[in-house]
């Protein structure tokens, strides 16, 4: 489906460079790599070597005084200089990274950039992650990466801290914004799509964070026990996708321990799965001081004089190449244990090969300057600017419209008012590169599209805003939650006087969904003035400004619509503004699961069978408040006549379908067909379903299109404890529809077995 952007069209960014760089048309000669880096190597004294093994921290603004030896960095944050100018500034470091080297290598410079780069502080900034997997759309995805990818390559970042390929299976936890949802096959999909562009411009895309970065409760970095086929079959997929068919040439472990062992020192990861059983070939960089087990996993050799040398020695045995974040005090340490004998001189070689190898296919050892003609050109230009509104509006996601409300005829609009904690603020969400001018808040874009002088602001407390919104056709509240790294939500529910968020805080804190001294983010009491502004009657379109699922049931019954903007980018604002007079069509789909209450946690498409038949309460219903894959637009559709291309297909052979898709409305839409897996025979317990494969289809009103999908093995097998995969034979249901409950299309297939039995795969060539 996707393929990697031909050599010819990286010619613009740099000369040798192309040859060097793996795509579809061509890769560079394995041998002449080896021999190449095998060549470095030799000419390496030890403290060289070591250097490529350490990472240097440069983050703050102000010239460096030098630079040490090291493998790679992270620029500045500068956003107060023209593109040219940090492009310059950018190579004037490369300089004396190379100077400072007896052989002239160059470092890795690597960047933060889920949406949007951040070193230079005026790049575009996308919609965040779980906004792009809202949009079911690899292709739009693989559009956004490429624009990210062009303005990261053009200032000369060449490794980037992206994807988050982590699946988000509590809502609770903070940094489910970063993820790309629930779903390993939509994460998969949308990853690859990500991480092509990125590979295909020479930049290493540091997937992470390998494998699970929170445990119960939504507890960032909590340590997990799964069982191995588990993580083969659901956790594994995202990263086993972008680093055999996206070409991802960089791994990042998560934080946490898993089954004991933290993942940093865990060679069975690392090693065993990572390059033996997948045949990665880049670098494994261990994420921000992620390396220092002893402080965390109170792991610690007893009397060891220097611990902090014994985690960084461990971690490398395991796996681990690169430890990032500021390292470099390390060099010396590992040239004095390389000359006691406690660091072997062939683990040197191997890890100092492995970056340098990854240099040499990415193509930095012989064009690692930034571009600063192409910077001028492509950074925050007119182009990218577009593509943001076009991926806001394709990520917005609309999950109520009671008896129609939407969209808002801005003729008969005489006036609207605006209310919530996030009406006049742009929330670009997690690792973004900083508010600018430029960018577009709820109000602001509500204010150019209907008219400044029809858009109120409706602030103070509840009583105030229900007298302010007196004659006001409609109220658009922009609700929110505190979220993000390290700030997990144990209560699920939308912030108000009425729930323990509120209640149970000291005075100071106020207004705040979590208790945070140092960095409070008032919420108010929303609750209160979503209840108060219904409660007069005028129509109430709830949009909330989050990264992740919040409990509405204090609220649902006085609003008339719900959607989520998540955090859009910036262009949000914008987007809402389209999306809600009806230019445009909320284009999202739930790319997670939306419980009904924090009871229900966790929850999500692909559950497994239960003992009794199915989940359920006692004292609650067990179906979601929103489905996976639910959304909804403004006009109305119609699947029918599914047909399977065979009945019956070996173990192996692709399972060919098709579906005619009807736009039945008065107006154009887009409608995302999904494709459901329950297989009904297989050797181990197997999810009651679970999606396999998407399609985005827009279409004018009335018109009608019958779409093909393809399932292969990979869609229908399973994976044992060694990762070994399986194709049981026996009958395969499809289910076709728009969301992981409204299915109406179902077909079955019958596999046969291959060889006269299941088929078995090594899980290294998937």
């Amino acid at each position: 489906m996707y393929r990697f952007v031909s050599i010819s069209s990286l010619r613009r960014f740099c000369g040798i460079v192309a040859a060097l760089l793996i795509s579809s048309a061509a890769a560079p000669a394995a041998d002449a790599i080896d021999q190449r880096v095998s060549d470095l190597l030799a000419r390496m004294s030890v403290e060289e070597k070591a250097g490529q093994l350490v990472h240097y921290c440069r983050d703050k603004d102000g010239e460096p005084d030098a630079i040490p030896l090291a493998s790679g960095f992270r620029p500045p944050v500068r956003g107060k200089f023209s593109p040219r100018e940090y492009a310059e500034f950018i190579n004037g470091l490369q300089r004396q990274v190379m100077d400072g080297s007896p052989n002239h290598i160059p470092a890795l410079i690597h960047d933060e950039c889920l949406h949007g780069a951040t070193a230079y502080g005026r790049a575009t900034s996308f919609p965040q992650s779980i906004a792009l997997a809202a949009s079911f759309d690899p292709d739009l995805v693989g559009a956004v990466a490429s624009a990210i990818a062009e303005e990261e390559r053009s200032i000369g970042v060449r490794m980037v801290c992206a994807p988050v390929l982590n699946l988000s299976r509590d809502p609770r936890w903070g940094r489910t914004e970063e993820t790309y949802g629930e779903s390993p096959r939509l994460a998969a999909d949308i990853g690859v799509a990500y991480v092509k562009p990125f590979r295909a411009r020479g930049i290493a895309t540091a997937a992470k964070h390998m494998i699970a970065n929170y445990g119960d409760g939504g507890a960032d970095s909590a340590a997990v026990f799964i069982e191995q086929s588990e993580l083969h079959n659901v956790w594994f997929k995202p990263f086993r996708a972008a680093l055999h068919e996206g070409g991802s040439l960089a791994v990042t472990p998560c934080y946490n321990s898993i089954n004991g062992l933290p993942t940093h020192a865990n060679p069975w990861l690392l090693t065993t799965v990572l390059r033996q059983l997948w045949g990665f070939e880049g670098i494994v960089a261990a994420d921000y001081n992620a390396w220092l087990i002893h402080d965390t996993h109170r792991l610690i050799a007893p009397g060891d004089p220097d611990p902090r040398l014994d985690d960084v020695l461990r971690c490398y045995r395991a796996g681990m190449d690169l430890p990032w974040h500021d390292s470099a005090w390390l060099r010396p340490r590992i040239v004095t244990a390389v000359q006691e004998g406690r660091f072997p001189v062939a683990l040197l070689d191997t890890v100092a090969g492995r970056v340098l190898r990854t240099k040499a296919l990415l193509g930095v050892l012989d064009q690692p300057f930034a571009d600063p003609d192409q910077a001028e050109k492509v950074m925050h230009c007119a182009e990218h600017q577009a593509l943001a509104k076009r991926a806001a509006v394709a990520g917005l996601t609309l999950l109520r419209n009671d008896e129609k409300l939407l969209p808002l005829n801005p003729e008969k609009i005489r006036r609207l008012g605006v209310a919530g904690p996030h009406a006049a603020k742009v929330k670009l969400g997690g690792y973004s590169r900083g508010v600018l001018p430029t960018d577009v808040h709820p109000l602001a874009g509500l204010q150019r599209r209907f008219g400044a002088e029809r858009v109120v602001h409706l602030t103070g407390t509840p009583d105030e805003m229900v007298k302010a919104a007196a004659g006001c056709d409609a109220v658009i509240y922009c609700a929110g939650v505190k979220e993000g790294e390290a700030v997990d939500r144990a209560r699920f529910d939308l912030p108000g006087a009425d729930t323990p968020e509120v209640r149970d805080q000291p005075p100071e804190a106020a207004g705040t969904a979590i208790i945070d001294k140092k960095k409070q983010d008032p919420l108010g009491n929303q609750v209160a003035e979503i209840r108060a502004l219904g409660a007069t009657g005028i129509p109430v379109v709830l949009a909330l400004v989050a990264g992740s699922p919040v409990g509405l049931a204090p609220v649902e019954s006085s609003v008339r619509a719900v959607m989520t903007t998540w955090y859009g980018g910036e262009a949000a604002g914008t987007a809402l503004a389209e999306v809600l007079a009806g230019d445009a069509e909320p284009g999202g789909r739930l790319p997670i699961t939306w419980p009904r209450h924090g009871g229900q946690i966790p929850i999500y498409h692909d559950l497994y069978p239960s003992g009794r038949g199915r989940i359920h309460y006692g004292d609650l219903e067990s179906s979601p408040r929103f489905p996976f894959g639910f959304g909804l637009g403004y006009t109305t559709w119609t699947l029918s006549n599914l047909t399977v291309e065979a009945a019956m297909v070996q173990a192996g052979e692709p399972i060919r379908l098709s579906v005619d898709v009807v736009n039945t409305g008065k107006r154009a839409g887009s409608q995302v067909v999904q494709v459901y897996v329950a297989q009904r025979v297989a050797a181990r317990v197997l999810p009651l379903q679970r999606l396999e494969v998407f399609r985005r289809v827009d279409l004018a009103a009335g018109e009608q299109r019958t779409i093909t999908m393809e399932l292969g093995p990979d869609h229908l097998g399973w994976y044992d404890a060694d990762g070994v995969r399986h194709i049981d034979p026996g009958m395969v249901e499809l289910r076709v529809g728009t969301s992981a409950i409204h299915l109406p299309l179902t077909a079955t297939v019958t596999v046969g077995p291959a060889d006269g039995g299941a088929l078995k795969k090594n899980g290294g060539t998937p």
